[in-house]
């Protein structure tokens, strides 16, 4: 049991397994949000999370630039 949670695990980088729970809590908070458990609006969540990541993408660009370093595309999300 344990070795086959490691086998998936080992595949799959920090980055992209904190990705993938962060995707997932979006997609469950924009579901709830459209039904209307939750009292935020659904289309400004969706705004904020697209300003954010345009936010990111912007500084990862600029520092990667600075430093001379290759980007890492994951780390923008």
């Amino acid at each position: 049991m344990i070795r086959s949670i490691d086998n998936i695990l080992n595949r799959v980088t920090m980055y992209r397994l904190v990705l993938y729970y962060l995707i997932f809590l979006l997609g469950a908070a924009v579901l709830l949000s459209f039904v209307g458990v939750l009292g935020y609006d659904p289309f400004a969540l969706l705004f904020s999370i697209g300003f954010l990541i345009a936010a990111c993408w912007f500084t990862n660009a600029v520092f990667a630039k600075a430093f001379g370093v290759p980007p890492n595309a994951e780390s923008v999300y």
